[in-house]
């Protein structure tokens, strides 16, 4: 999950040898503020497990008191960071608003949870088969994108952070996986093409902010 440090928390909960990516502070300006971008798209669920964050692991005492043991605990730790994450996050956008330029906003596309055995499976489905999809955290993948949905809905308070729960046409696709596992999508599939079509659309017309759309004061 981009943007935090579960390395500076003061009760060990991950597993030797887990590294995570970039702090909010370190990737935020270099990477999307000071180069021109207007939207930045986030998506995250699938690495929130026991395997990474073994201090959850059941065989192993309670990562601090009152944390729930197993995934549960993953989850629960999950909800906590997501609303720090999105506070972070549109703080920094605010801080923005008064320097002018384009309107900024971050999207959070629902995560996508993987399809057992894919490389087996060479049509589209027609509805969605939970039961082919129950690896890993993979059925419980829904709970990561609720906790999202449900925290981002507070629109007074994340009014530039916003949910896209668009994963039902990938959830439709075990074909479209990478040659390498059953997670990841491939490009050419039209799946990613697809969230960029609508993610467009999305950011151009639903929110009314076209490309060249500078800030409304």
């Amino acid at each position: 999950m981009i943007g935090l440090n579960p390395r500076s928390w003061p009760v060990k909960i991950l597993l030797l040898g887990v590294t995570f990516s970039l702090l909010l502070v370190l990737y935020w300006h270099s990477l999307f503020l000071d180069n021109g971008y207007s939207t930045l798209v986030v998506s995250t669920g699938g690495h929130w497990t026991t395997s990474l964050f073994g201090g959850y692991l059941p065989d192993r005492p309670p990562a601090f008191e009152g944390a729930k043991p197993g995934l549960e605990g993953v989850i629960d730790l999950f909800e906590h960071a997501i609303r720090k994450w999105a506070g972070d996050v549109q703080s920094a956008l605010d801080a923005r608003k008064d320097i002018g330029g384009r309107k900024r906003q971050v999207l959070v596309r629902a995560y996508l949870p993987g399809h057992n055995d894919c490389h087996n499976i060479k049509d589209i489905w027609r509805e969605v088969n939970p039961e082919g999809s129950n690896l890993y955290n993979w059925g419980q993948i829904w709970r990561y994108n609720d906790i999202f949905e449900r925290i981002l809905s507070e629109r007074e308070r994340y009014p530039d952070v916003h949910f896209l729960s668009i994963d039902r046409p990938g959830r439709l696709r075990p074909d479209a996986h990478t040659t390498s596992d059953c997670l990841h999508i491939m490009t050419g599939a039209g799946v990613m093409e697809g969230w960029s079509h609508y993610i467009w659309h999305y950011v151009s017309k639903e929110l009314g902010r076209g490309r060249h759309s500078r800030v409304h004061k």
